[in-house]
């Protein structure tokens, strides 16, 4: 890991060995990014449960990572397609389908090394996993979310909703497991209007089990690390590390709902929402 603009990384030698079967987080990474974009984000979803976790950040051989390999070794390089493509939207609606086969490959493989080898027993898959992701990895969360029978949850921070539509995954969204969205004033990619519209989508998601927040003032890009390591170069507002202990404390409620912590976030519980914080109906 590089840290950049006088970042600080608070490290520990001989920390204790967590003790007990790891719960599974697998992370999904945004357009042009792969998994380890997000280190800080995934280290702090490895504490939203009240028994030791561990994220699984994949790298996603759909065209949309800067690079990935496939398990046979061959090379995925990015796809570029293109401003203004014509096919653009058949295109991330076949990699939409491609990211959620990735997640799925992700989830037999960790079963697969706790029933044998050197992993073996290390997991708890008996109570599923978790999906998380940002951006086009939100929507692949999303999309997991509904199709996947070991899916107990999905959050999706500021998700690329556009492309689970099209690919048909929001025809099936009735079926979708419980949802935590957090979402941005606008997109960096993107103009206000658009992100809204696209978010507007998660609309389709049972209502019951879904909600969604928005962070006024925030960017798309501010989940990642590039705000936490480069904070002179960042201009939304709150402050970045606001904007994620504010992440961390929706997360763990999100987690205490669906029986993964217990407690929540209790620094908080029952208090205001702060100004720049929106729930959106009818959530």
């Amino acid at each position: 890991m590089l840290a950049f603009g006088g970042t600080k990384l608070t490290l520990r030698s001989d920390a204790p060995h967590p003790q007990g079967k790891r719960r599974v987080i697998i992370w999904s990474h945004g357009l042009a990014t792969w998994g380890s974009h997000y280190s800080l984000m995934c280290t702090m979803l490895t504490s939203m449960s009240d028994k030791p976790a561990v994220v699984v950040a994949v790298n996603h051989t759909d065209g949309s990572a800067t690079a990935s390999e496939k398990l046979g070794g061959e090379e995925v390089l990015y796809q570029v397609v293109g401003k203004g493509n014509p096919k653009e939207k058949e295109i991330r609606a076949e990699q939409l389908k491609i990211r959620a086969k990735d997640v799925a490959a992700a989830w037999e493989a960790v079963k697969g090394m706790n029933e044998k080898g050197e992993l073996e027993g290390t997991f708890d898959t008996s109570c599923g996993f978790v999906v998380a992701g940002h951006s086009f990895g939100g929507g692949t969360a999303v999309a997991t979310g509904i199709d996947h029978k070991d899916c107990v949850g999905v959050i999706a921070l500021d998700p690329w909703m556009f492309p689970a539509q099209d690919a048909g995954f929001l025809s099936r969204a009735k079926d979708s497991k419980p949802v935590l969205s957090i979402t941005c004033d606008a997109g960096a990619l993107s103009s206000p209007p658009y992100w809204r519209s696209n978010c507007s989508l998660l609309e389709e998601l049972p209502e019951g089990s879904t909600k969604v927040v928005r962070f006024k003032g925030s960017d798309h890009i501010d989940v990642s690390d590039v705000a936490l390591m480069l904070p002179n170069a960042r201009v939304s507002r709150p402050s970045a590390e606001t904007y994620f202990l504010e992440h961390k404390r929706y997360i763990s409620d999100f987690m205490t709902s669906i029986g993964w912590m217990e407690g929540g976030d209790d620094e908080k519980q029952g208090g205001e929402e702060e100004p720049w914080v929106q729930l959106v109906p009818p959530y």
